[in-house]
């Protein structure tokens, strides 16, 4: 199922952080990116464990 993924400062691996409504890749388009706060929004990574500060820009959708 598509998603939105944020990719980790610390390990390097990416993680999901909020599942598309969207079914396939066809429908990308009408995803808007999830809204973060001006300031960023701290988050952890679930694979190592650590908290970081991500911003919307960093946010990227993956089909798989």
């Amino acid at each position: 199922m598509p998603r939105w993924v944020l990719n980790c400062p610390s390990c390097g691996e990416d993680f999901t952080h909020l599942q598309s409504e969207r079914r396939t890749l066809d429908e990308w388009y009408l995803d808007k990116k999830p809204d973060f706060p001006r300031e960023g929004r701290e988050l952890e990574c679930p694979n190592c464990r650590t908290s970081s500060r991500f911003e919307q820009a960093q946010l990227r959708y993956r089909g798989d």
